[in-house]
């Protein structure tokens, strides 16, 4: 007697499910260039040097190393502001290292 077809998967039994909405989020617009090699190895490594402790220390007072970069100004905001040049995505006088607690609480606030 056959058994029963595999049922499918909903998406939040999905174990890979925030890394696929993730890669789908960077491969459009601005996120492509998280991908990028003047972002993984320069940019970044450079800004949480800089900023080896969380600049906005909301959650965690400043005792927390930066393991994220920040926008200070969101990226396509502060884009525009430089009438569309995307180099200004780099621009480091825009980023900030934070904690990821710190990061993710901006980041949900829309900042």
């Amino acid at each position: 007697m056959p058994g029963r077809p595999p049922r499918a998967k909903l998406p939040w039994e999905n174990p890979h499910r925030d890394r696929d909405r993730l890669r789908a989020r960077r491969a459009a617009g601005l996120g492509r260039h998280y991908d990028s090699a003047q972002w993984r190895e320069r940019t970044r490594p450079r800004v949480l040097a800089r900023d080896p402790l969380c600049k906005i220390a909301e959650l965690c007072q400043g005792r927390e190393p930066s393991t994220d970069v920040d926008h200070v100004i969101p990226a396509a905001k502060y884009i525009a502001l430089h009438g569309g040049d995307e180099r200004y995505f780099y621009d480091e006088s825009n980023l900030q290292g934070l904690c990821h607690a710190d990061h993710t609480a901006k980041t949900a606030r829309g900042g």
